[in-house]
């Protein structure tokens, strides 16, 4: 009987005796501005990848699709240069 006369006063917060509404408010305050911070370090990353993604997107275009098209060309490129060596 005791503990629920202990829970229904209303300046029993529980073990934390030295923790008051001004607090509370605090708390809350600071999680708001780690919120807005997170949200903008979310953002940041996003545009990051999406850099990082076109990175590989043009380097890829400019390196390894050459490298695939000489693949093709250079064999019909060294056969016309052997044609009036007479090999």
């Amino acid at each position: 009987m005791s503990i629920m006369v202990l829970v229904s006063r209303p300046d029993f917060i529980g073990p934390f005796s030295c923790y008051n509404l001004s607090m509370n408010e605090d708390i809350l305050k600071r999680l708001d501005e780690q919120d807005k911070k997170l949200t903008a370090v979310l953002e940041s990353s996003e545009k990051m990848r999406k850099y990082f993604l076109w990175t590989l997107i043009i380097s890829v275009a400019v390196i390894v699709l050459p490298m695939i098209g000489m693949v093709f060309v250079l064999p019909s490129f060294f056969e016309s240069l052997a044609l009036p060596a007479g090999f």
